[in-house]
This record gives C-alpha cells, sequence and structure tokens, in this order.
C-alpha cells in the first residue's frame, strides 16, 4: 500500500490546525517525560506568580460577590469536564488493551502498510520546508542580481541622455565655439566665404610674422599677444550675442 503523500496546508485555517496539532503533541511529549513535565510545570507556576503581581489574577476575597460565584461555577464546571476527560481515556485505554489482547500480532507486511509516526510526518516536512526556503533563497538572490544590472543600465542611459542633452544645448548656443561654427555655416554663402577668408588670411598672416622672428624670447611675447588678442576677440563676440539675444 502506497503512503498518501500529504499536501502543505494552503489555507489559514489549515495552517492554524497544523499548528495546534503540533503543539499538542510536543505538550503530550513534555508530559511523558518527568524532567520535561517538571520544566513545565515550574514554567505554569512561575507565570502564573506573573500573572499574580500584575494583578491579573485576584485573590478570592477582593473579588465582588458575582465574580466569586463565576469562580465558583466555573471551578465546577472544570471538574466535570475533566471527569468526563478522564472517564473517556479510561474506556479508550480499557478498549486497546481489549483489542490487544484479542488482536494477533502483525506480521511484517502489516506493519510497513501501517500509516506514517507523526515523527515521520515531521521530518518529511523539515524536508520539504528545507528545499522550499532554499528554493526562494535562489529566487531572491536572482531578482536581486536583476535588479541590480536593471539599475546600472537605467544609470548609464541617464548618463548618455545628459550627454546628449548638453551636445544639443552647445549646438543652440552661440556663445560656445560650435553653436558659432553652426550660426555661421546657417547664414549666406556669401558671408560665410567672407569669414573664411579673413580666418585663412589672418592665420596665414600670424604664422609669417611668427617665422620672421628669431629670438626665442619675442616668439613667446609674440605667442602671449596672439592668444590676447584671441581672448578678446571671443569676448567681444559673446558679448555681442548675448546683446543680440
Amino acid at each position: 500500500m502506497a503512503r498518501t503523500r500529504q499536501t502543505t496546508p494552503q489555507t489559514k485555517e489549515e495552517r492554524l490546525r497544523q499548528k495546534r496539532e503540533a503543539e499538542r503533541r510536543r505538550y503530550y511529549r513534555l508530559k511523558q517525560d518527568p524532567v520535561g513535565r517538571e520544566q513545565l510545570r515550574q514554567k505554569e507556576i512561575a507565570q502564573y506568580l506573573r500573572k499574580k503581581e500584575k494583578e491579573v489574577i485576584k485573590p478570592i476575597e477582593d473579588l465582588s460577590e458575582r465574580d466569586r460565584r463565576k469562580r465558583k461555577q466555573w471551578r465546577e464546571y472544570s471538574q466535570k469536564y475533566r471527569n468526563k476527560k478522564r472517564q473517556i481515556r479510561m474506556e479508550n485505554e480499557r478498549l486497546v488493551r481489549r483489542m490487544h489482547e484479542d488482536t494477533p500480532p502483525l506480521s511484517e507486511e502489516e506493519r510497513e502498510s501501517l500509516p506514517t509516526t507523526p515523527e515521520n510526518h515531521q521530518r518529511v516536512s523539515g524536508k520539504r520546508r528545507y528545499a522550499t526556503n532554499k528554493r526562494r533563497s535562489r529566487e531572491n538572490k536572482y531578482k536581486h542580481e536583476l535588479i541590480k544590472k536593471l539599475q546600472l543600465k537605467v544609470q548609464k542611459y541617464k548618463q548618455r541622455y545628459h550627454r546628449l542633452k548638453n551636445i544639443k544645448l552647445n549646438k543652440n548656443d552661440p556663445s560656445s565655439p560650435r553653436g558659432r561654427a553652426i550660426q555661421i555655416l546657417d547664414e549666406d554663402k556669401k558671408i560665410v566665404e567672407k569669414k573664411l577668408l579673413f580666418a585663412e588670411v589672418m592665420s596665414d598672416q600670424l604664422k609669417q610674422n611668427y617665422e620672421k622672428i628669431n629670438s626665442t624670447k619675442q616668439k613667446q611675447i609674440f605667442r602671449n599677444v596672439t592668444m590676447i588678442f584671441i581672448a578678446n576677440y571671443v569676448q567681444e563676440k559673446e558679448t555681442t550675442a548675448r546683446e543680440t539675444r
């Protein structure tokens, strides 16, 4: 006979039911062990004393007449309930003893066909829980790595967008060299030819004058004066462009 596989509970009620059953089994094992039973008793006593200190449990003399009647009634009901449970347990034990006396011992095949014990079920559940946690951990790790890669890509494309945006702004800005060059190219062809011719003439003239100088110090002075002239020219053009805007 094949063993039936117990599925993991899906609803909240099933999980609570299994939790209560596991707690009941744990409590039963503690009651069977003398050391565990004594520890449980000491724990209950300490819990009772703490409640008494916090006045959660009041002594009988501090209760009202109505609360005293309720406590007395509760004690009677509890006593009846415990007696009833004791009778049922004794009757079950009597039936089990009678069945053992009347029933022959089980064979090997019959023993193998018996359902799994709570210990075996707990071991199988633990293995299944470990495998599930391991799978979830692996999935979470993959998701975190994927999110990190996507964040890096987003940052890269943001930087690329800002660079392209700055390049576009520089093209449209007449105060920048690139913007002035584009603005010149957009003007009339004759004006562009004149400006290019002027630039070429100035460049050739500066080169010729520089080659005629023999002294190193005079060459350095010539370079400085030329740079100052170019800087003043650029500054004047930028000022004119701002005023026209």
